[in-house]
């Protein structure tokens, strides 16, 4: 079993994530999960940012950039997808930016089903740590 380096945080997260499903279900697109999130983590009073920047680094030359669905507590990414089932390329957007410290979360047909993965993120001001498990 993994040890999580952020339980309690980790653990809230995935209870506002249930919450979410459990009230919109798994109809709709990525951006309306994402605005309901918004409302839970302002309303439980967790620090956040929204579609936080990420360099996409090729040969140590900056290539593009995309974006994070969350930064929570400057600590855990949160990365919503409204797909059926979670594809290798959704692991590695998150991997790219995040070593870890990330949940992804499949937003439809099986909710309550998460993929955590060990990081720091490496956004736009270094807002999360070095790389560690969650």
């Amino acid at each position: 079993m993994v040890e999580l380096i952020y339980p309690e945080l980790s653990y809230k997260i995935v209870g506002l994530l249930f919450e979410v499903h459990r009230k919109l279900g798994g109809e709709f697109e990525e951006k309306y999960y994402q605005r309901a999130m918004d409302k839970l983590l302002v309303k439980n009073q967790l620090q956040f940012v929204r579609e936080v920047k990420v360099d996409l680094v090729f040969e140590n030359e900056k290539i593009g950039k995309f974006f994070l669905d969350f930064l929570i507590e400057e600590k855990i990414v949160v990365e919503l997808k409204a797909v059926p089932e979670l594809l290798l390329v959704h692991l590695r957007q998150v991997k790219s930016s995040c070593g870890g410290a990330g949940e992804l979360r499949r937003r439809q047909a099986a909710p309550g089903r998460a993929r955590r993965l060990a990081a720091g993120c490496r956004t736009q001001g270094d807002r999360a740590g070095a790389a560690r498990r969650i």
